[in-house]
């Protein structure tokens, strides 16, 4: 905070001197999918950052860590494990609570259960993309369902980003990443004839493992093609085909271990884990075909629409060897797991707007409408072989396999959206509405029949309403205010309605919950930007009430006529989520051209309303400060930046301790040189220091006793380098 002094005491003269206001010169961000209209991110009214693919190029990212990583309040967390990195965190809130899109189609949900089943959200290469747009908090009222905790939303690249006015396009791209071993290969082409463009994007990766992690050896194949109609002209037509193919195989060293069961089992059982090998591919193809007016079309002044199918399919095999000692007698053991969640996404989608200018009130109306269908579906299979016999079975405690988890499902969606901005002199209300109608229809078929006889699964249908109300002030060039009210839910998903398993031999059973009812928030905002020549800032405030959360599989005690403990995903009180974010840039006269400073800092405080309690999912105190430097050539430049983060003393033990690592400082360094037009050398040292620590998120809520803690820890000093060559 004490950062923020000096910039607020040149803000407040620029203010003071009001008639020679100083005009903005930074360029603005334009979102496309986060305001569902082309909009600068200046002309909303909430915290939205737009990271473009300079900025991505610049800073070396490389994946969805990469693209965070010097943006406090948002973070990837990382399991530590052979399934890697989980998802977006925002303000606290993770999983499918943030909605992930890619070109407006959004990428499959999570799932997981027990050690060897977990399907991430890391569907994305980032080398395609155009942009990155992060709505932080709840986005309901333009997005529905899933956007509860935020959007993320990922723009890829168009032949006219790689072409401009040519006829022809062509690049290629190698790395090296000492992170994890890793190695870059990427090509890129792109051309016009007459009314035609095209481009095709392919991108080659492969490691191993991070510092301190498993053993792994990964590689991922992205292919991103495009063809488009009329680019230069109004109304372009634009077909895509994306597929994303990332395998890896771990040895997974942290399940390693000897187990006695023998008080399980009432007789001597001792189980000794001498090697567990996980390989594991995830895909993600789609197929979309979009049209957008911006100069408008018939009654609008800027309309868009799409249709897009999707299939993204998680594939994990484990191979487990191992020791029986029962009583003495020694048998060697092989587990073979297998784990399949795939989802398929069929969907369509228009938007428009309208401008109504009736001179002192001017009304820009935005609408929408989209329908999309969701077929899920789970399986776990396996078997065990006793290696001295050669017998096999598919009882693999505690599991009689096949088993789903939860039926398959189709769910329907229907979203309709409006929103009106209506300016009168330097201040511009916006309200807001979205009706979305949800239906989640089950199919059980014979293998969760089976592992469920008698269990009769849950439909719903249902429909929500989620208002907002912004608010802007230009109160002159360099200073706005800006808030807003808004509201959020997320429908119950498919595999917390249904959820259903039974172990007899540990007593116990998973029922669907019909009752469950969708979670709700409701988010306060304000804050404040500053523009001028030398100086850009903003911050700003916040507070969401959430209530209803779904807490999936907690137990809900004995149940005497069946004789078994019952465990359902249930709707608990709530959380309130608050704390306040800054970020800016500044380039005081006593720097030279080309030298700025660049800031950012977050800070969130989660409490359970029930019990007052802290919430275990929230990252401490966090920030950036930085120097970053152009040449006036353009030829060269570079970055000095600083990240770091306090201790995360708010926690939750009420159930035992958690680990709580240390806070935190890092240095990196980055550096790009273009000799010529044709070559481009970029460069990155992280961590230079070789600071010893671990990213709270990535442990939050894990028991302190917990075994290989070191796999958590963040990657010591390590550098990349990259070159691009373009012909």
């Amino acid at each position: 905070m004490l950062l923020l002094l000096p910039l607020l005491a040149s803000a407040a003269q620029d203010l003071a001197a009001n008639d020679q206001a100083l005009e903005p010169i930074d360029l603005p961000k334009i979102t496309v999918e986060a305001s569902k209209t082309p909009r600068d991110a200046n002309e909303l009214a909430a915290q939205v950052t737009v990271i473009d693919s300079e900025r991505m190029a610049r800073e070396l990212v490389q994946n969805i860590d990469d693209l965070v990583r010097y943006e406090p309040g948002i973070d990837v967390t990382n399991q530590g494990s052979r399934f890697g990195r989980a998802g977006f965190s925002i303000r606290g809130l993770d999983g499918n609570r943030v909605l992930i899109e890619v070109d407006g189609v959004p990428v499959s949900d999570a799932f997981s259960i027990g050690s060897f089943s977990n399907a991430s959200r890391d569907f994305v290469d980032t080398d395609s993309l155009k942009q990155v747009e992060i709505v932080r908090g709840p986005s309901s009222a333009l997005f529905g369902s899933d956007a509860i905790g935020g959007v993320v939303s990922f723009v890829t690249k168009d032949p006219i980003d790689y072409l401009g006015d040519r006829d022809g396009y062509l690049s290629a791209k190698t790395g090296y990443f000492d992170i994890n071993d890793g190695t870059l290969l990427a090509a890129t082409g792109a051309a016009r004839a007459g009314d035609l463009s095209g481009m095709l994007n392919v991108t080659y990766r492969e490691g191993s493992e991070r510092e301190f992690e498993e053993p792994l050896d990964d590689d991922s194949l992205n292919v991103l093609g495009k063809l488009a109609r009329n680019e230069l002209g109004d109304g372009p037509i634009t077909f895509t085909f994306g597929h994303l193919d990332v395998s890896s195989v771990t040895d997974v060293t942290s399940l390693r271990r000897t187990q006695d069961f023998s008080n399980a089992f009432g007789f001597p059982f001792i189980v000794n884990t001498t090697s567990v090998i996980g390989d594991d591919e995830r895909e993600r193809t789609r197929f979309s075909l979009d049209q957008e007016w911006s100069g408008g079309v018939g009654f609008t002044d800027y309309l868009r629409w799409r249709v897009y199918h999707q299939d993204s399919e998680t594939r994990q095999d484990t191979t487990e060897e191992r020791t029986n000692n029962v009583a003495g007698r020694i048998t060697p053991i092989m587990r073979q797991r297998q784990f399949r969640y795939e989802q398929k996404l069929t969907g369509a989608e228009l938007n428009g707007s309208n401008v109504y200018d009736g001179g002192n009130i001017k009304h820009e109306v935005s609408w929408g409408a989209e329908y999309e269908q969701a077929d899920t579906s789970q399986l776990r299979d396996g078997i065990e072989t006793n290696l001295l016999t050669g017998e096999t079975t598919n009882v693999v405690t505690p599991d009689v396999f096949p088993v789903r988890d939860f039926p398959l499902s189709e769910t329907d969606t229907i979203g309709i959206y409006l929103q009106d901005r209506i300016s009168f002199g330097s201040i511009t209300v916006i309200p807001a509405l979205r009706w979305d109608r949800y239906k989640l229809s089950p199919t059980p078929d014979p293998i969760f029949v089976e592992d469920n006889p008698g269990i009769d699964v849950a439909s719903l249908d249902e429909d929500e309403f989620s208002p907002k109300l912004g608010l802007l002030w230009d109160i002159n060039a360099n200073w706005q205010l800006f808030g807003q009210y808004a509201e959020g839910f997320r429908a119950p998903p498919v595999n917390d309605v249904n959820i259903g398993f039974t172990n007899l031999r540990f007593g116990y059973t998973a029922l669907p919950n019909p009752d469950l009812k969708s979670e709700k928030s409701k988010g306060y905002e304000a804050g404040v930007r500053y523009r001028s020549e030398r100086l850009q800032w903003s911050a700003s405030a916040y507070k969401s009430k959430f209530q209803d959360f779904i807490q999936s599989l907690a137990p809900q005690g004995f149940d005497p006529v069946l004789g078994l403990l019952v465990i359902q995903s249930i709707n608990i009180e709530g959380v309130d989520i608050e704390g306040f974010e800054f970020s800016g840039r500044w380039a005081p006269e006593a720097f030279p051209e080309g030298l700025s400073m660049r800031f950012a800092g977050s800070y969130t405080k989660g409490t359970e309303r029930l019990t007052g309690l802290p919430v275990n999912s929230i990252a401490p105190p966090n920030g950036v400060l930085g120097l970053d430097y152009d040449a006036p050539s353009t030829r060269w430049g570079g970055s000095l930046i600083l990240r770091g983060a306090e201790k995360q003393d708010r926690l939750n033990e009420s159930e035992g301790p958690v680990i709580s690592p240390d806070g935190y400082v890092a240095l990196d360094a980055l550096a790009y040189w273009r000799p010529n037009d044709s070559l481009r050398v970029r460069a990155g040292l992280f961590n230079i220091t070789d600071e010893d620590y671990t990213n709270y998120l990535d442990v939050a809520g894990i028991a302190a006793d917990t075994p290989n803690q070191e796999r958590y820890r963040a990657p010591g000093f390590n550098y990349s380098v990259v070159l691009d060559v373009f012909f």
